[in-house]
């Protein structure tokens, strides 16, 4: 059964913080109200190798994607096929599909899963996932409608990936600034010829600018190339100081 969410998620304030946890966790709370299921949780980072439980609304439910990972099987662990299709099972005990994960799921008390792929133009983000301890809970009806709150997830996580990646940019093009610095002082350089340095070092060591301007601030300079053979051999330092 779907009964109406109680209260309806505002897209535009899920958009607006850097944490997706407390916005993902509504999220959660609404589709158990609507989907009058036992837990919810969004898993991410499963295909990367990289696993985590964002939100759970029961720490059974974490456990529960984290046995996928486990297993390297589960309705969050696709490898090939379509990878934005919502899958759900009746009864995980037996279901071939997931023969292990499945059993032992049941072995946990829960029956039935249902689960829906937060997918982005530029590829799957997560898994938002339903468990129910009773047998026969979600069906093909419960698969469409499950969709809305997919993407209420999925703007949950694109907006709080969008908010990291602005930070980080920040964060790298201060540590840019503050290399700059030292190398202007260090040669006497002006601020392009600084920089222009720090990128023609970055391109010879194959590094990010910002990792190349890590370097520099965390040896007070750039290698100088008469010292590199005794840095290699243990002789001595090839950062200018």
């Amino acid at each position: 059964m779907i009964t109406p969410v109680q209260r309806p998620v505002s897209r535009d304030r899920l958009v607006d913080t850097a944490d997706p946890s407390p916005s993902l966790e509504e999220v959660l709370l609404q589709a158990r109200q609507a989907f009058v299921c036992d837990a919810a949780s969004v898993l991410v980072g499963a295909g990367r190798g990289r696993p985590e439980v964002l939100a759970a609304s029961e720490l059974q439910a974490r456990e529960a994607d984290l046995l996928q990972v486990e297993h390297g099987a589960g309705p969050a662990i696709r490898s090939g096929g379509d990878q934005t299709d919502v899958q759900f099972s009746g009864d995980v005990a037996s279901d071939p599909r997931w023969p292990g994960w499945g059993a032992d799921l049941a072995e946990w008390g829960w029956s039935s899963v249902l689960a829906m792929p937060l997918v982005t133009a530029e590829g799957a983000l997560g898994m938002l996932t339903l468990y129910a301890r009773r047998t026969g809970a979600f069906d093909a009806t419960h698969a469409y409608a499950a969709r809305i709150f997919a993407d209420y997830a999925t703007t949950v996580l694109a907006g709080a990936q969008q908010a990291a990646e602005l930070a980080e940019a920040i964060h790298a093009r201060r540590r840019v600034n503050l290399a700059q610095g030292i190398l202007m002082e260090q040669h006497g350089l002006d601020a392009q010829e600084a920089f222009d340095l720090l990128r023609r070092h970055a391109g010879e060591q194959q590094l990010k600018l910002s990792a190349a301007a890590d370097r520099v601030l965390a040896h007070g300079g750039l290698p100088d190339p008469s010292r590199t053979r005794g840095a290699q051999d243990g002789t001595g330092s090839a950062f200018n100081r």
